[in-house]
């Protein structure tokens, strides 16, 4: 480089200063000037701009042309302002970009000089914006209810119920926040009102059961048909409007226990645990017989649909997934697909006898009995709880052991707003009842508002009653340290104890 000879970027820059002061006068604004300044500098070399620079008529040709080309100004804005956007809002700053540059070119070039503008109209912008499709539209009406109700959970719940809605009135819903108002405070008060009925269904059983005994409690609410009605229609309406929308939670927070179940159905079934615990059980069981176990195990046909019975169905959740063979049945069907089915008092006939009677099951036939041996999945969802007594509780669960294949899962969920260790002794007392009927459990976990567990049917029941029988050794020593953590633990026991010989 020779001495005098001056830098290729410093002489970019100095013409670009001169071309700026050609350009301006044939501006509206020194924001215009710039950006086609800045367009011609991308265009034309050092010379070509020397060119111009010496010829006032090309130069405004050029210019002129530039500024009848909205397109190519909008674009050169465009990039701009995109950029300025990214450093006010990074996350949505494409989407506030696109909606500015619907702006004049005068007004975007305002805002790009001033910082404090252009983030009052990214923020108008974000709030304003309204999706054109409806599947797009639950974040909005999330933002507009959150304002009202800060707890994320309830306002997820409410929004679930908005989004029921036609569109246009959703939209309109978001820019009128009185109605909004108006609208997520009827939702509330139905959500409160379709619980307290819930509990007060479930708290009248319990008192009646204490006065004229658990069986005749049952009897006399499985008879009351207009209870059981609202009853099915209210749970219908919490369970698909309401809890539905705590599958959405990311964090798993309050988890769909649906999707839950079926999570685990495909993990255990499809995947390698139903093999892993085959394996340890017969592993277990040579240990108890210190000799070999031959027994040919029945492969399934993985291409076959499970077959679920869904005890206390409500509105059949589980219908419209394609690898489940579903068997709805309830005391009070909300849904025409749904059997009615006395669980307690089904009768359990010999898998021999009518080995067809679940091809044969039509659309709302009553169902009063069912073959052993006949499920790959049972699933007790909220149900439990729903009876008056502990001996009904332990009937339905021996039920399910009969009706289970060997190697089946029964899926228990039961409800406890309390954090995961506060009732650790009550889950320790499920998982040694059910070993001792032959069931293991294989997976457990507590949601916010409920325990999910699920235990196997084994094949070697020995296995599991060899783990209980250690267990409550240990119990009985604690039982004398923490009487009343222990007291339902000792309930169960005493009724598996009893009950036994009946399996």
């Amino acid at each position: 480089m020779g001495q005098h000879e001056i830098p290729v970027l410093e002489t970019r820059k100095v013409l670009s200063k001169h071309l700026h002061a050609k350009i301006l006068p044939h501006c509206q604004s020194s924001g215009l000037a710039n950006t086609i300044t800045s367009r011609i500098a991308e265009k034309f070399s050092d010379k070509e701009i020397i060119s111009l620079l010496e010829n006032d008529s090309a130069l405004a040709e050029i210019v002129n042309s530039l500024m009848s080309n909205a397109s190519v100004i909008k674009q050169a804005l465009g990039e701009r302002l995109f950029v300025a956007v990214a450093k006010l809002n990074s996350e949505l700053c494409a989407q506030i970009t696109g909606m500015l540059l619907e702006l004049d070119v005068e007004t975007l070039e305002s805002l790009l000089t001033n910082s404090t503008k252009l983030e009052a109209a990214g923020v108008c912008m974000d709030d304003c914006k309204l999706p054109e499709k409806p599947e797009d539209l639950g974040e909005v009406v999330y933002k507009s209810v959150l304002q009202h109700h800060p707890d994320p959970k309830l306002a997820a719940q409410l929004t679930g119920m908005l989004l029921e809605l036609d569109f246009n009135q959703l939209q309109n819903l978001t820019q009128n926040s009185e109605q909004l108002k108006a609208k997520v405070t009827m939702a509330t008060e139905e959500q409160q009102k379709l619980s307290s009925f819930v509990k007060n269904v479930h708290q009248a059983l319990r008192l009646r059961a204490q006065k004229i005994g658990a069986d005749e409690a049952w009897k006399e609410h499985c008879s009351d048909e207009t209870t059981l009605r609202e009853y099915a229609v209210a749970m219908e309406r919490l369970a698909s409007k309401f809890w539905k929308e705590n599958a959405k939670d990311e964090n798993k927070s309050a988890q769909c226990r649906i999707e839950w179940v079926v999570e685990k159905c495909l993990h255990y079934f499809f995947g390698e645990q139903l093999i892993n615990c085959r394996i340890k059980e017969k592993e277990r069981m040579k240990k108890l017989k210190e000799e070999d176990i031959n027994n040919e195990f029945v492969e399934g046909n993985k291409n076959e649909c499970l077959k679920l019975l869904d005890v206390g169905s409500c509105y059949n959740p589980f219908k419209n997934y394609p690898f489940l063979h579903v068997i709805p049945i309830d005391i009070s069907p909300a849904t025409s697909d749904v059997h009615f089915c006395d669980f307690l008092s089904l009768n359990i006939i010999d898998s021999d006898e009518k080995s067809d009677i679940l091809e044969k099951l039509s659309s709302q036939t009553p169902i009063v009995e069912l073959p052993s041996n006949s499920f790959d999945v049972v699933v007790f969802s909220l149900l439990l709880e729903y009876l008056p007594s502990p001996k009904q509780r332990y009937l339905c669960i021996s039920k399910a052991y009969k009706l289970l294949k060997p190697e089946g899962i029964l899926f228990i969920i039961t409800p406890d707003s309390k954090h995961a260790s506060a009732n650790a002794p009550i889950m320790k007392s499920w998982r040694i009842m059910l070993a001792q009927m032959g069931f293991t459990r294989v997976y457990y976990e507590k949601l916010p508002h409920v325990h999910c567990m699920a235990f196997r049917k084994g094949i070697y029941p020995q296995v599991s009653q060899h783990w209980a029988s250690i267990e409550l050794t240990k119990q009985k020593c604690d039982i004398f340290m923490d009487e009343m953590c222990c007291t339902s633990l000792k309930i169960l026991i005493k009724l598996c104890r009893r009950m036994r010989v009946n399996l």
